[in-house]
């Protein structure tokens, strides 16, 4: 017998490939058991009917405008299993944890690496609550076998976007647009000719199919790591900036640090490897990155060429990029240990996520009575049920 499962996420931000994928990998895990909604049809759902609840992060736990105060309470009612999966937690950090309290959240499934979940998630209520570190994504799997265009006919040399964040978000998100500038520079300083596809631009992003053929048709994508130095847990360094921008639009970067968030930049940071490592790993791009941790994943000069942050070895990039052996080598290191390895792939978390299940269901002892019945039955009752007595379309069944 296998457990029902709601999986409640926001399908307007399916549009982009990670979070669809994300949520594909779950579904195809608990198969026909795993019905997933939209957090908007969650109102006067039938939820008692189900074994475990699963909110994706496309939806925020601690926005009412994503569920009311008479939401909560419902779901707070369940006695089932609740599995949350968090991104972007250098925000709304109390609130969040509200939120997961007043849920009765049982498994967090966060980015914060586990050396630091405790300076993030302090609070003493939550000690009842496991944090279970994960990552912002994982290597796509339609991706690992897809036949990849030989590196010495990609048309795009050097691809990147990214974009320029709010400042209260700390120092380390500056490399975020710093490293387009600065090596569209130094082609320019160097005279080097390579055509580039890169921008920071909000209107040249691009996302699914989009991003999957720059990337499969770029020799190298730029990164750095993802996340945050800065972490504002009641919001009030978020508000500050803001309110300050409106009275002073043209204020820098180191105005507002200075005035605002200096002297906690850097003490709780959030840095984690980006989905994008894993998909140029799969696409036999080569990494060109900055030095950091990257969750242990990524040693620099194996899987990725170190670009320092002066770029002060620029030279040294090039060399190696126009050097087809050289790049083979790495681009082949990095497929071969990252997107061949198992745990690395979107099954692996999904398999983690279905084992979390079935011990959380076995430590609190709780089975709906709904289990016990023919899940094609029991498909028609909740259609039944949830079109008669809540007037829903039930979509997805």
């Amino acid at each position: 017998m296998l457990a029902h499962v709601l999986l409640i996420s926001g399908t307007l931000m399916e549009n982009i490939g990670t979070i669809k994928t994300h949520v594909e990998a779950l579904r195809s895990q608990f198969g026909e058991n795993c019905i997933r909604i939209d957090y908007r049809k969650l109102p006067d759902y039938p939820i008692p009917y189900f074994d475990c609840l699963i909110f994706h992060y496309s939806v925020v736990l601690c926005s009412p405008n994503y569920f009311s105060d008479e939401q909560r309470k419902r779901i707070s009612d369940f006695r089932g299993p609740k599995i949350a999966f968090i991104q972007d937690e250098y925000r709304f950090i109390d609130e969040t944890v509200k939120a997961i309290k007043d849920f009765g959240i049982n498994h967090v499934f966060t980015l914060v690496a586990q050396d630091t979940v405790c300076q993030v998630y302090y609070h003493s209520f939550l000690q009842e609550v496991t944090f279970e570190t994960t990552f912002t994504g994982y290597v796509p799997s339609g991706w690992i076998y897809r036949e990849a265009i030989p590196y010495k006919d990609r048309e795009i040399d050097v691809s990147y976007r990214g974009r320029k964040l709010v400042s209260w978000l700390g120092r380390h998100t500056l490399q975020k647009w710093q490293i387009a500038e600065k090596f569209k520079n130094d082609v320019s300083k160097y005279n080097v000719n390579l055509k580039l596809d890169i921008s920071t631009r909000e209107e040249d992003r691009v996302y699914g199919d989009e991003w999957e053929k720059m990337l499969f048709s770029s020799k190298a994508v730029l990164g750095v790591e993802s996340g945050a130095s800065v972490c504002d847990f009641d919001g009030s360094i978020e508000k500050n900036v803001n309110d300050y921008l409106l009275l002073k639009p043209e204020a820098t970067f180191e105005e507002l640090s200075d005035r605002f968030f200096k002297d906690i930049d850097g003490k709780v940071t959030q840095k984690v490897i980006s989905p994008r490592c894993f998909e140029a790993a799969a696409a036999r791009t080569l990494m060109i990155m900055y030095r950091g941790y990257y969750n242990g994943v990524l040693p620099p000069n194996r899987h990725y060429v170190l670009l320092n942050e002066d770029h002060s070895n620029f030279e040294d990039v090039i060399s190696i990029l126009n050097d087809e052996q050289k790049a083979t080598r790495i681009i082949e290191a990095a497929y071969n240990e990252i997107a061949l390895n198992p745990k690395y792939q979107q099954e692996y978390f999904a398999k983690r996520t279905a084992q979390v299940v079935r011990e959380l269901l076995r430590k609190k002892k709780y089975i709906s009575i709904y289990s016990f019945i023919p899940i094609k039955i029991f498909k028609e009752y909740l259609l039944l049920v949830a079109s008669k007595n809540y007037g829903l379309l039930v979509q997805e069944l």
